[in-house]
């Protein structure tokens, strides 16, 4: 399933709500870049981020399927 993040979402909100997740997130580049948002490195990195990324661009993908339902005030189909 390819998911991308809503424009405007609250990084700060996301990453809590990512810690209730069952599974791994993962965020993923085109360039090959990946980010587990379950690990607190990856977290400072994705939140410092920002929008100064392309990062609406980047995919979310869900190690357990039931996990995007978690995620889903934060996702949307494609990059919008």
């Amino acid at each position: 399933m390819r998911m991308h993040i809503k424009k405007g979402s609250n990084f700060g909100r996301m990453i809590a709500v990512v810690k209730d997740c069952e599974g791994e997130v993962f965020l993923k580049s085109d360039q090959g870049d990946i980010l587990n948002l379950k690990s607190t490195l990856s977290q400072y990195v994705f939140v410092s981020m920002g929008v100064d990324a392309d990062i609406w661009d980047w995919v979310i993908e869900c190690s357990v399927p039931g996990d995007y339902e978690v995620l889903a005030p934060f996702l949307t189909q494609g990059p919008d």
